[in-house]
């Protein structure tokens, strides 16, 4: 059997490790000079993100015999909102590591792989290999190139900010911050890579960053944020800032993960606005899928039910909280600094339904 895979990222790594484990050795198109061909970033893995599953490190390894390792535990969720802080502590997921680092999850599921072919640089599309190989999975997180095969989904374009910044930090605590000040529809994050270097974030949809454009004011809220990290961590500097935007493919419950011999995973199945890591754990897993899909020709889409309607939760979720103002982030801050934020952030039940219910009219 001849698989093919486009694209060298977590989904596409995460297919060839599992079908070189049970003797399938499929061939990987990346259009990059390498895997990780780019700058060092930490991101991570909220536990809650992922229930009723326990802890997605774990499940990876148990379930499904894929192995990789996170730079460190989170203990630790710092709310910032405009007039709020409230501190969350506990097992709470993890730091992971991205790009070129010899930790990264890239470079870990590289390793790995024995007997895979991955050619760099590529440009074959789809059609290319279409008549080559019996499979093809699409691992390439840009949605727009399976649009020849499928009707179009609901894309939108994500705009990010993303920084390093040199100070002390605690590596394994992570701050997030709602407030629409510092990112409309969205919040920004600060993520150590290590205890003196960590990445600062914000994104939101582009149509919010070309409003900002026209008034002028886009480096306003990027200023405002500095500033107040400047007040909360005295002595950091910034070493580097990079802006970029890319699609994001808000593909609900519905979605079909295969079609005809292409099986889609990824942001080409579907995404989430940055949701404190589930994206990462989507991606490994649809790849994981994918490729259990090949080997033992089970229907693709049935596996990947429960991501398909866990993606379609967060969405909710979202959605509702772009709804909410500045007040509203106050008063949950607020709610989060009491026994109750604890309880949400460790239950061990899929607690995510209850904010979903209470969301969705937010939505309508």
């Amino acid at each position: 059997m001849k698989i093919a895979i486009l694209g060298g990222g977590l989904a596409g790594l995460s297919a060839a490790n599992v079908l070189e484990k049970y003797g399938v050795i499929p061939t990987v198109f990346e259009t990059k000079q390498s895997l990780t061909d780019y700058s060092p970033r930490a991101q991570t893995l909220i536990s809650v993100f992922v229930r009723p599953i326990q802890d997605s490190i774990s499940h990876l390894s148990e379930e499904h015999g894929l192995y990789i390792n996170p730079k460190t535990n989170i203990t630790e969720l710092v709310f910032h909102s405009k007039r709020e802080t409230a501190v969350v502590r506990g097992h709470l997921g993890y730091i992971t590591i991205r790009g070129d680092h010899p930790s990264s999850l890239e470079s870990q599921l590289g390793y790995n792989l024995l007997d895979t072919e991955i050619v760099n640089n590529s440009s074959f599309t789809m059609a290319d290999l279409e008549h080559e190989f019996d499979k093809v999975i699409i691992a390439t997180g840009d949605p727009n190139q399976v649009d020849q095969i499928k009707i179009p989904g609901n894309y939108k374009e994500i705009y990010y900010k993303d920084a390093l910044i040199s100070g002390e930090f605690n590596k394994n605590r992570i701050h997030i911050f709602q407030n629409h000040n510092i990112a409309p529809k969205s919040f920004g994050y600060l993520v150590p890579l290590n205890d003196s270097l960590a990445n600062l974030k914000i994104s939101f949809p582009i149509g919010y960053l070309n409003k900002y454009l026209a008034k002028g004011t886009i480096s306003t809220g990027w200023q405002y944020f500095l500033q107040l990290l400047y007040n909360k961590f005295p002595g950091i500097s910034l070493v580097e800032v990079k802006e970029f935007s890319r699609i994001v493919n808000y593909a609900s419950t519905g979605a079909k993960g295969r079609i005809g011999n292409y099986l889609l995973t990824g942001n080409c199945l579907g995404s989430v606005m940055p949701m404190l890591g589930y994206d990462q754990f989507f991606a490994i897993s649809s790849g994981v899928h994918a490729a259990k899909s090949v080997i033992n020709q089970k229907n693709y889409d049935s596996l990947i039910s429960p991501l398909m309607r866990q993606l379609t939760k967060l969405q909710t979720i979202y959605q509702g909280m772009s709804a909410l103002d500045n007040r509203d982030f106050d008063n949950m801050v607020k709610t989060l600094n009491t026994r109750a934020g604890g309880i949400f952030f460790n239950s061990k039940y899929d607690i995510l339904k209850v904010l979903e219910g209470l969301l969705y009219p937010m939505i309508k």
